[in-house]
């Protein structure tokens, strides 16, 4: 017990600590508000009309969306009247909330956001060293019961069979039970007197009324040493089974045992729906059922939008703006929220960057420099700009940093690594890409460009160069701010901001291929085919197309190359079956290339597919140890295999055009017989011996089939 109490004041340390920097990050970014802003009585309504303390609307909220307004608007949480800290507020009072053991809070928040200071859930009491759970076990003379706690039952009830061995004698009675959904069941029982004892050895006198059921088998409740019954002018409610639910402590409170005590996750209860009745309505859907189409001729696969989609669509399209003289395109972010509600996370950021660079020296000096060498392009390029010390200090207006991090791809020998840039990352509550618009799903069905891909005799595949990097950001550039200090870690990081849209925010996806297809459009008349390919045969940054011979497939690239120039994209490199050593465009001569994640043999004209079985763990999502081959398949191959390990390795064979069906179709055949097993197992479950050896037979016969020839004539 002693060993918990420490852990609890180390905690309470440290969540002092956290909430001391919070409020100071607060304090900065609220010195830059301007001494002309006034904050209104009612600041939730922005409204003079009432007072803060007596919005009933604002009183309304949960706990949890009352502390999201005072924080995201900056709020002293101890006032709630003003824009600073709690430590800097004039109003001396503190919290005079009495919690259930008689004792005053007494801590510098208002008693309206009292609730969101208490650690943990609802059945936390606000003493630290108690705790009180919905079920435990409490003694009845010389046995322990198994009991639940209802805060919202009326009645104790206790079930026949335990009343029975208890020895109870009760007298009949005629019980109504209103149950869930105002449903009244009339059950012939007995009203029985049974004394329980606390932890302090006092008996307690409660009435029960038997029942034969309360509730269903549960898993086995944390046992817990030492109860003693709430004082309150309520008479407890308690339940009292043989099950092993254990007991439902509403009133009760304890101290808490040296038990581990599991934390289910929150399940998203509307994302659950979402996804019930997108499975319901497979194959009864209209596509599309937007309101904007009204011919019902528009090609399906790329019009599903709800009206939400729609609006949004319509505010990017609205900020999407084209420059003729220079040939490019910038774009407006779709804000939902006001950037002024942006917090300045600079601390986070540095601290992040102390934390890459780690991580890169770690991983070596190849993956540093590589790093560091993307810095410096994109600074070449003019994708990013080095701010200088008098515009980090004066700026005036919505400021926040994003958090960057490296995405190793051990397949690239020309990138190892790529940079992302996290606009997802939380502070204070709230990330950047909360603040913007998704908009709908506007790309092209790829089963559909990898038909038309080969429909006929040439092939042609062009990957658009640095696309998300071609789209200027021609405001609020500063709420793309990031740090980097070229892997010199002992002196202070240079502040940078991005000038171009990168990939990472919510809606570069969208924008970028809006451009792309607005610059196709721009050409209809003069190159209407190549328009018409980029437009249809596009896939994010990907062109793919087929043609019946070298020479439509020559002038098709230049009519492409022509159409993209106008909107500044333009072909890193070409792709075209056959032999193409003599072309005068740059064509690479590279004979395996990946078409929408296919493997293509371009001289021969052949799909072929790699087995990758890699049965390793994972760290950061790519396998630790090298994948598989003939020679040393047997010798690594688990001695147990599960039903997650064999799915796992199914699943990562990637064929979207249904090659490898003959293969495939077995693996599930075999899966079917796997989940129908007597056995019952479960996902981390070993596999019975003959089911495993069905799987090791499946893996080796991968290895034997990697390369299919597919020429449609």
């Amino acid at each position: 017990m002693e060993r918990i109490a420490g852990l609890e004041d180390a905690i309470t340390n440290i969540t002092d600590l956290f909430t001391k920097i919070t409020e100071e990050n607060a304090e900065r970014n609220r010195n830059k508000i301007s001494d002309n802003t006034r904050l209104h009585r009612c600041w939730y309504h922005g409204s003079d009309g009432h007072d803060i303390l007596d919005c009933t609307t604002f009183q309304n909220l949960s706990i949890n969306d009352r502390m999201e307004c005072v924080k995201k608007k900056g709020i002293c949480f101890n006032c709630l009247k003003g824009v600073h800290i709690a430590r800097k507020c004039l109003k001396k009072s503190r919290c005079n909330t009495v919690d259930v053991n008689n004792e005053t809070c007494g801590k510098l928040h208002h008693t309206i956001i009292h609730e969101g200071f208490i650690t943990g859930n609802s059945f936390v009491s606000l003493k630290r060293n108690g705790v009180l759970f919905m079920v435990n076990k409490i003694k009845c003379g010389n046995q322990e019961l198994q009991t639940l706690f209802d805060s919202g039952a009326d009645i104790t009830m206790i079930r026949n069979d335990v009343a029975k061995a208890l020895g109870l004698k009760g007298k009949c009675v005629r019980l109504a039970v209103t149950k869930l959904g105002d449903k009244t069941v009339t059950y012939s029982s007995k009203e029985y007197d049974l004394v329980l004892t606390d932890k302090d050895g006092n008996d307690v006198n409660v009435t029960a009324y038997g029942i034969d059921d309360i509730t269903s088998q549960v898993a086995q409740g944390i046992t817990v040493w030492n109860v003693c019954v709430w004082q309150s002018s309520r008479h407890c409610s308690l339940s009292v089974f043989r099950s092993n639910p254990g007991i439902s402590i509403n009133h009760v409170s304890s101290t808490i045992s040296d038990y581990d005590i599991s934390v289910e996750p929150v399940i998203d209860i509307t994302a659950q729906i979402n996804d019930f009745f997108t499975i319901e309505h497979l194959g009864t859907d209209c596509n599309p059922r937007c309101g904007s189409c009204c011919c019902g001729k528009c090609a399906t696969g790329n019009g599903n939008y709800s009206i939400k989609e729609e609006n949004e669509l319509a505010l990017i399209e609205s900020g999407l703006m084209y420059c003729p003289d220079r040939k490019e395109w910038s774009a407006k972010f779709p804000w939902t929220k006001d950037p002024k509600l942006l917090q300045n996370n600079v601390s986070v950021a540095v601290a992040r960057l102390k934390g890459t660079e780690k991580r890169l020296m770690k991983l070596g000096s190849d993956y540093a420099q590589a790093y560091n060498d993307q810095i410096l392009d994109m600074t070449k390029r003019n994708v990013i700009r080095k701010l200088s010390d008098e515009e980090v200090k004066n700026y005036v207006g919505p400021v926040t940093y994003i958090q960057h991090h490296e995405v190793l791809k051990p397949g690239s020998v020309s990138t190892p690594l790529r940079i992302v840039f996290d606009s997802s990352a939380k502070y204070m509550g709230q990330s950047l890409n909360s603040f913007w618009a998704k908009g709908p799903n506007i790309l092209n069905s790829m089963f559909g460009i990898l038909l038309r891909f080969r429909e006929k005799a040439i092939g042609i595949a062009g990957d658009i160069s640095k696309m998300y990097n071609c789209i200027k950001l021609p405001e609020l550039e500063h709420v793309h701010r990031f740090v980097w200090r070229n892997l010199q870690s002992n002196r202070k990081p240079d502040h940078y901001v991005m000038t171009c849209m990168g990939f990472g925010d919510r809606p570069s996806g969208i924008i970028a291929m809006l451009a792309l297809r607005h610059t196709a459009e721009l050409s209809v008349k003069d190159f209407p085919e190549a328009s018409h390919v980029i437009m249809t045969n596009s896939y994010v940054d990907e062109i793919i197309h087929s043609v019946e011979s070298k020479a439509e497939a020559f002038s098709l690239i230049r009519d492409i190359e022509n159409v993209l120039s106008k909107g500044s994209f333009k072909i890193k490199r070409w792709t075209i079956t056959g032999d193409n050593e003599h072309s005068d465009f740059e064509v690479t001569q590279n004979s395996n290339e990946r078409i929408l994640g296919l493997n293509w043999q371009c001289n021969k004209d052949v799909f072929y597919f790699k087995t990758k079985l890699n049965f390793s763990p994972k760290y950061k999502g790519v396998r630790t140890e090298p994948d598989l081959n003939k020679l040393n398949f047997f010798e690594n191959i688990p001695s147990v295999l599960t039903k997650r390990v064999v799915v796992s390795q199914m699943c990562s064979v990637y064929d979207p055009l249904g090659f490898l069906l003959p293969f495939t179709l077995k693996a599930k055949i075999l899966l079917r017989d796997t989940v129908k097993c007597d056995f019952k197992l479960g996902w981390d479950d070993p596999l019975p011996s003959y089911l495993k050896e069905q799987w090791v037979s499946y893996f080796c016969e991968l290895f034997g089939n990697t390369t299919f020839t597919c020429y449609l004539q």
